[in-house]
């Protein structure tokens, strides 16, 4: 007889404590956008040189749109790389006559990151294969190019190629 006044009573008390849990969770910050995360990383750089922000959540008709035909020019050789398809957001900073860049690449799933981040390693692989920028030194360019990373954070993929 007592069970069954007290049970319902705590799973009343279970469920309202799981509902305010969930509010409580959801009320927080979500997580920051690519756009946000490229910011962050531009900041913490002492010279950047010059360049521009892409991003893909820009409007097409912006000049800082990261379109597919920038993305397939970059990362491609020309060609839209499959990897895009798995892209939910990305941000992008290039530098215009210099091997430093930045990428913020938010995948549609965590498993899509690793995919993501094998084009960005192919990417390293081209800068690699230039070896010449006009009016840098070759020992500027390969300290930029021998601190390069590409690192997975969950759904996030972020390339940075900076001295």
């Amino acid at each position: 007889m007592f069970l069954s006044r007290v049970a319902p009573r705590c799973l009343c008390l279970l469920c309202a404590v799981a509902v305010l849990l969930a509010l409580a969770t959801s009320c927080s910050r979500p997580a920051k956008t690519p756009h946000e995360m490229l910011l962050s990383l531009l900041n913490e750089e002492k010279t950047l040189p010059a360049g521009r922000v892409y991003l893909r959540s820009a409007s097409e008709e912006s000049n800082t749109y990261l379109s597919d035909a920038l993305l397939a020019q970059t990362f491609g050789n020309g060609i839209l790389p499959p990897a895009v398809d798995e892209i939910a957001d990305a941000a992008c900073y290039f530098s215009y006559a210099h091997p430093c860049e930045f990428g913020v690449f938010l995948c549609k799933s965590a498993s899509s990151a690793q995919t993501v981040a094998k084009m960005c390693l192919r990417r390293l692989d081209i800068l690699k294969s230039y070896r010449t920028y006009e009016g840098l030194d070759e020992s500027t360019v390969s300290a930029y190019l021998e601190n390069a990373s590409v690192t997975v954070r969950g759904k996030y993929v972020i390339l940075r190629v900076s001295g």
